[in-house]
């Protein structure tokens, strides 16, 4: 840590200031109006002495203990960047979130600018998801359960991409669980039809994008209700090698009735009911 700067000197002293609780010292160091921006949103802006004793006060009441580890600073010319980690117990609110007891430990980035040898403006960035992951309110990180609706509509999406990183790539296979069971019944390619587990589905991706292009499915329709959902659909490619049921650059149709079962947000089971298949 760089502290041959008078002005890192200031912040190291308003540091300790804080840590003591000695607000009156700590005060003589800004200047009249200084401002303080809060930039992870967690605060109002801040001006003046009054405005600051208001925020040293809930920071206190949200956590009494806390204290700041000064990790890093330097400075140059009137600018002074610091990195510190605050340490304490949520006792009450604190970042908007009620009191849990819990321990915590936040990192933040600050930039202050000195005027005359005071702070008279200073840039403060707060890791709130950090904060809220050790205190344990997920709520703005995790998203809503996903349901099985939502799940067949982006596999659709998916498949319909068109690029490298779509169809048969790890993000696509990512919609399928780890124990999917897949049953896709007898079609003329394959009379008695076809099951298997994600190694299965993986290879049927890769065997078609050797065999087919042009893939493209069109939804008809999606019927969801919880953890379950169904869809009909066309599928419809292009033959790009001979051996198929059809000979090569004959477009084939495929229409289909699929059933999906959701774990854990992903695919766990799929059957699929092949109802036609012709080439165009």
């Amino acid at each position: 840590m760089s502290i041959d700067n008078p002005n890192v000197e200031a912040v190291k002293r308003a540091v300790g200031h804080v840590n003591r609780r000695e607000f009156e010292q700590l005060m003589s160091m800004f200047v009249p109006g200084g401002v303080r921006h809060d930039l992870a949103g967690a605060y109002p802006d801040l001006a003046g002495e009054g405005e600051v004793r208001d925020f040293l006060g809930q920071l206190l009441q949200g956590s009494p203990d806390f204290q700041i580890h000064l990790e890093d600073a330097f400075g140059s010319g009137d600018r002074v960047c610091t990195r510190i980690r605050v340490e304490g117990t949520h006792a009450g609110k604190l970042f908007g979130q009620e009191g849990t007891g819990r321990p915590f430990s936040v990192n933040q980035l600050n930039v202050y600018r000195f005027a005359d040898g005071k702070m008279a403006e200073s840039w403060q960035l707060t890791d709130l998801a950090g904060f809220m992951s050790q205190i344990g309110d997920r709520k703005r990180a995790t998203p809503p359960p996903v349901t099985a609706e939502e799940v067949a509509r982006r596999w659709v999406e998916l498949y319909n991409d068109g690029s490298a990183d779509s169809y048969g790539s790890g993000r696509f296979l990512d919609l399928y669980h780890e124990d999917v069971e897949w049953t896709e019944g007898p079609t003329r390619a394959w009379p008695e039809g076809r099951t298997g587990n994600l190694s299965a589905i993986r290879a049927a991706l890769e065997g078609g994008q050797r065999a087919m292009r042009g893939r493209r499915v069109d939804l008809f329709e999606v019927i969801g209700n919880g953890d379950r959902a169904a869809m009909r659909y066309r599928w419809q490619a292009v033959a790009a090698v001979d051996g198929l049921p059809f000979p090569r650059g004959t477009t084939a149709r495929l229409d289909v009735a699929a059933f999906l079962e959701i774990r854990d947000g992903k695919i766990a089971r799929i059957v699929e009911h092949i109802t036609a298949l012709a080439p165009v």
